[in-house]
């Protein structure tokens, strides 16, 4: 526990120490000494092996672990009482040197005093105690402040010492010593009286080999060889191990497979992410996405809607996935994030799997051929209104069309429909979409609605023709609207992107975090996979401040309540939205090449305009939001606050940044809520300019 919580000291506490609030120095920690704290651990680690390696056949096994700890309490009271940076340095240096002559002689000490068909067993026990180390230091430093957490550090040491003070020294010291008498009593406590023969013929080979006191033994092979390994063993990191565990799964990882299907091509599909299957949620689901899971296959395929193989028991690990029809995995298609839905067990996606693709016409599904067609109506022979609402700015949407009233299929009903039958009937702006039966229901008799949002008639938007519909899904669940006349409007200051944006090389070893929350393209992880030394290779990050100010007349509050809010243990902080904005750049042809996305840890009135007093403070865990006349501000330099660009060539590009990109926060208008910048990429700078504002 010793080794793990002092190799993984560096994530939570740097963290701490760029927090002044909780910080013991006087200033605040820059990036540059937070990455060389990092390294002094590893500084302090290297002349540890080589010390007890030869200082072990002097002194013996047991006094160098206590030697070890020793140094490594002394180091935890420094950090515990620092004030200044440079009693945290050697607070830290005196930490690693620790770790390495403890970690050194776990293994001599274990692989000595263990027979040989427990060795294996006992050096397991070790990785074991390393991971648990580096549990107890994340667990810690959530209740814990700065100092309270390297108490437990220095609490676990001083066990460890007094643990060490009640073993019994190796045998194999006694046999270079040549106490015979003190090796047949070691190895009766130790249950190994029947190896006492073969070690004491073999005393004299060892003593000639190991018996040397002389200062040049520190450089002998047998060290040498130990401090390699123990290299080896100190990049087996929280993050290290974590891989390794994902790697035992690697072939799985983004595997499709359809399930309740009458043959192997059809089916709900799962996905396989994390270590388990999840299911895929329909919503916004099309036949581009179906296009995509069927390709794999080597088919064509439609999709299904409302779980028609039938209801999961398993995590939706997908939602809102919105495919071009040519990804060659449902992975690289845009959606919501790993794990972030809202949906019920009945919404699961599937497909039918029909033709082999080389005995069809191929097919590339374009935007306006997804769904539906524009047909033309005649605004005076309809009429809309809102049914079985408690008031009249909410209820189920009803249409009155050749003489009869009826209801909207809620398949693919979003707040941008909402929106349109809001300044239809001059209600003012859509609070929320919804597919339901709460309001009652009538047959419906349109389907396939699709607005952009900002239409003023419902009837502006494109959708199927009336009578010939097709409604997926719940039977009895029909389009519903809540609308309001207060809401939020965030518009992003393209200005802030444009004058902050540029180019930064960044170690693997400080993106650690980041990495957990797939904030880095997908070569970093391939390079994670392979390279053993991963940690030592750059990425490319293009960093910019993204600012948005609060134009509406309603606060900005995460449509999630504050009880649900994920707390992410590697950054220390809840995300009360996991996807807030995000970061996309497109080639020339509208490709994507590179993206990125922010998770929203801390939604506050950074900024606001004269006269209007801040609200939302994140500290202490407070409410999260963004006042009227608020701004809410991530600089470049906030962790994932930028897109890698390490894959992505020199040449000119378009750069896309979107707040609330699915909408899952009502707003007044979400056309303010996209920067689409023109970007120019060179070896050494990115140039950002020409910014339009869109919808996302």
């Amino acid at each position: 526990m010793l080794i793990g919580f002092t190799l993984s000291w560096s994530g939570p506490i740097i963290q701490k120490l760029q927090d002044l609030e909780q910080s013991p120095l006087s200033t605040k920690l820059t990036d540059t000494e937070a990455s060389f704290i990092g390294s002094l651990l590893y500084i302090g680690c290297i002349p540890g092996p080589y010390l007890v390696g030869w200082l072990s056949n002097v002194k013996g096994r047991k006094a160098c672990l206590l030697l070890g700890s020793l140094i490594s309490v002394i180091g935890y009271i420094l950090l515990i009482i620092t004030r200044t940076l440079a009693m945290l340095y050697v607070g830290r240096i005196l930490t690693g040197l620790g770790v390495g002559c403890v970690f050194l002689m776990v293994i001599v000490y274990l692989g000595e005093i263990a027979s040989t068909n427990r060795r294996g067993t006992l050096l397991a026990i070790v990785g074991i105690f390393a991971t648990l180390g580096g549990m107890v230091l994340f667990s810690a430093a959530i209740f814990f402040s700065y100092q309270g957490t390297n108490y437990v550090g220095l609490a676990i040491n001083v066990i460890f010492t007094l643990g060490v003070l009640m073993i019994p020294e190796s045998p194999m010291f006694h046999v270079l010593k040549g106490d015979d008498n003190a090796v047949k009593k070691t190895l009766q406590d130790l249950d190994r009286l029947d190896d006492l023969e073969k070690l004491t013929a073999a005393k004299k080979d060892y003593r000639t080999i190991s018996n040397i006191k002389d200062w040049r033994d520190l450089f002998t092979l047998k060290v040498l060889i130990l401090c390699k390994d123990l290299s080896e063993n100190e990049r087996a990191t929280r993050a290290a191990f974590v891989q390794r565990l994902l790697n035992s799964n690697k072939y799985l990882e983004g595997r499709l497979k359809l399930v309740g299907g009458s043959s192997k091509y059809e089916g709900n599909v799962y996905i396989y992410h994390a270590g388990r299957w999840g299911a895929v949620c329909d919503d916004s689901w099309d036949e581009a996405a179906a296009t995509v899971v069927c390709g794999i296959f080597n088919k064509t395929g439609t999709a299904t809607y409302g779980g028609q193989f039938g209801e999961t028991k398993e995590k939706f690990w997908m939602d809102d996935i919105v495919c071009e029809g040519d990804e060659k995995s449902l992975t690289e298609c845009v959606f919501s994030g790993w794990g972030s839905s809202d949906c019920e067990s009945n919404e699961v996606a599937g497909v039918i799997c029909n033709e082999d693709i080389q005995n069809s016409i191929p097919i590339k599904i374009k935007e306006e051929e997804k769904i539906r067609i524009h047909e033309a109506v005649d605004v005076r022979a309809v009429s809309l209104r809102l049914v079985g609402g408690s008031s009249s700015s909410e209820g189920r949407v009803e249409i009155y069309y050749n003489g009869v009233w009826g209801s909207i299929c809620p398949d693919g009903w979003t707040i941008f429909e909402a929106a349109a039958v809001c300044h239809h009937l001059a209600l003012g702006f859509a609070e929320q979409a919804l597919q339901t039966d709460y309001f009652g229901n009538s047959p419906i008799i349109l389907s396939g609605v699709a607005c952009e949002g900002n239409e003023t008639n419902l009837f502006m938007c494109k959708h199927r023709q009336f009578g010939q519909t097709y409604c997926p899904g719940d039977i009895g669940h029909v389009a519903a609207v809540v609308c309001t006349h207060y809401l939020a409007d965030l518009h992003l200051d393209s200005l802030a992107i444009i004058r902050s944006a540029h180019l930064q090389d960044v170690p693997m070893f400080q993106l650690q975090c980041a990495m957990e929350e797939n904030c880095l393209s997908k070569s970093a992880y391939e390079i994670q996979k392979t390279n053993p030394n991963w940690q030592f290779e750059t990425r490319r990050l293009l960093r910019f401040t993204a600012s948005s100010l609060n134009i509406g007349n309603a606060e900005f509050r995460p449509y999630l309540p504050k009880h649900l809010w994920q707390w992410h243990l590697c950054h220390m902080h809840y995300h009360s939205m996991e996807v807030f904005a995000t970061f996309d750049i497109l080639d020339m042809t509208g490709r994507r090449v590179a993206e990125g996305h922010k998770a929203s840890f801390c939604l506050e009135d950074n900024t606001c305009l004269p006269g209007v007093e801040k609200k939302y403070s994140c500290k202490n865990y407070g409410d999260q939001g963004v006042s009227i006349n608020c701004s809410d501000i991530y600089l470049y330099n906030i962790d994932c606050q930028w897109v890698d660009v390490t894959d992505v060539a020199p040449g000119d590009y378009t750069f896309k940044v979107a707040v609330n990109p699915h909408a899952r926060v009502a707003e007044q208008s979400y056309h303010n809520n996209a920067a689409v910048c023109s970007l120019r990429l060179s070896d050494t700078n990115a140039y950002v300019y020409s910014c339009n504002m869109e919808k996302p």
